[in-house]
């Protein structure tokens, strides 16, 4: 049985939601069936899958941040004149 055939973990759902994502649809079709066979019986994996949409329209609504101005110019001048 391949690692793409057995039943999904806790463990590996909440890898898979750290690496893709909470938008199960951004998922390859074999990990999004399994990911939702467990989704149908976890309520911890619903829980997780909850909090990370939660996060996920948290970090989508909050303000970019914006370096401060001259930064990047000072941090190319710095490699520029480094000594190997």
């Amino acid at each position: 049985m391949s690692a793409s055939d057995r039943a999904m973990t806790l463990e590996d759902f909440s890898d898979a939601l750290d690496d893709l994502g909470p938008d199960l649809s951004a998922w390859s079709p074999n990990e999004r069936k399994r990911a939702e066979t467990l989704l149908q019986g976890d309520p911890e994996a619903q829980f997780l899958h909850s909090e990370a949409e939660r996060l996920q329209m948290i970090l989508t609504l909050a303000p970019r941040p914006r370096a401060p101005r001259g930064l990047v110019d000072r941090i190319c001048a710095s490699a520029r004149s480094a000594k190997p």
